[in-house]
């Protein structure tokens, strides 16, 4: 009898330590967590996005992220549907920009992302920017649809097409992570995949934790604010290669039925489509990029079902990368400055629109 209540004793006065311990551990990092704040240590990325059960990932909504990227600071705010980009006349029909962050620019002056360029340096009465980074074309259609039931009546949509990683990003075996995925079945039927579906709870969760100060510094840790270095993923080199293996295939022909739906969009929705290819020349290997590169370009356009148009950003020779780098893109990123935004604008300007468009 002694002896079990000894043992109840310990035992209470174990559990009572484990307690006091763990809040005096949770008001260390709470103000830890605070010590940070105060000192301004700018949010994770990962801030800027929310999980989404059809895309995978968002734009967060009705909110404003700092982070860094290679020790440079970038404050990105977002409405309530998660738009950082929209200029122009509210009741004219925009041009919308598909595409990923080489052209979202949310490293760039507000003043200087493509939308607000559209409109300020062309002809375009408004414009909306609808890239996302990290987006393929099959996340990018899933969110124009959206947009189209929502009540968005483009003129013409633009979508920029990103040589360096675009094609992967439409197929989750190859790029991983929590998107949704094309597959073409032998029949030439597109089927959607959604992404794994997340517990609300976990949602909540991780919605709590990207937004703490503590998580940034994780990130640090883990490589997450280092420079994008130019590395093209495994599968996507495919597009460049002399002789790819077959399964480049299966990437090609979900691009193929991807762009076919969104041809389909444009005759139901009554807007016109463009489709723009960025080349990172950085990151294209081989002794003869410029032939890579053409090679690249006319897969993309037997599964393209309208003309091309490359957006000229030079040819560098690898000894010049660095200098085109400096030149074309956003230290630190793989995403296009606001000189080369300001390209791509004029390349895909407005005309005047006729009259009772």
């Amino acid at each position: 009898m002694k002896m079990t209540s000894k043992r109840t004793s310990i035992l209470k006065r174990l559990t009572l330590g484990v307690f006091t311990a763990g809040l005096a551990a949770g008001a260390a990092l709470v103000a830890l967590e605070g010590g940070l704040r105060l000192a301004d240590v700018p949010q994770s990325f990962s801030a800027t996005m929310e999980l989404d059960p059809e895309l995978g990932y968002r734009p967060a909504s009705a909110t404003s992220v700092t982070y860094e990227t290679a020790g440079l600071r970038h404050t990105v705010s977002f409405d309530a549907i998660g738009l950082t980009d929209a200029a122009g006349a509210p009741d004219a029909r925009p041009v919308a920009i598909l595409g990923d962050g080489v052209v979202a620019g949310w490293e760039v002056d507000p003043q200087e992302r493509l939308a607000r360029q559209l409109v300020d340096q062309t002809q375009c009465e408004a414009a909306v920017n609808l890239a996302v980074p990290g987006y393929g074309l099959l996340q990018a259609l899933l969110l124009l649809e959206r947009n189209l039931e929502d009540g968005l009546r483009p003129r013409k949509v633009v979508h920029v097409v990103n040589l360096g990683n675009d094609l992967i990003d439409n197929m989750r075996n190859w790029e991983g992570g929590r998107i949704p995925s094309a597959e073409v079945t032998d029949d030439g039927h597109l089927t959607v995949s959604p992404p794994p579906s997340v517990a609300p709870w976990k949602d909540a969760l991780r919605h709590l934790i990207v937004d703490l100060r503590l998580f940034a510094l994780l990130d640090v840790v883990r490589g997450g604010g280092e420079a994008h270095g130019p590395v093209m993923p495994r599968q996507q080199a495919w597009l460049y290669a002399e002789a790819p293996p077959e399964e480049l295939r299966s990437g090609l022909e979900a691009h193929r039925a991807l762009d076919n739906r969104l041809s389909d969009l444009a005759e139901r929705y009554g807007f016109d489509v463009e489709t723009v290819l960025w080349v990172d020349w950085a990151v294209v290997d081989g002794k003869d990029r410029v032939a890579s590169v053409s090679r690249a370009v006319e897969r993309m356009r037997d599964v393209t079902h309208r003309p091309l148009t490359v957006l000229d950003a030079g040819r560098p020779a690898p000894s010049e990368d660095a200098e085109w780098e400096a030149a074309t893109l956003v230290p630190g990123t793989r995403h296009a400055n606001a000189e080369t935004l300001a390209r791509l604008a004029v390349l895909v300007g407005c005309e005047p629109p006729s009259r009772g468009s």
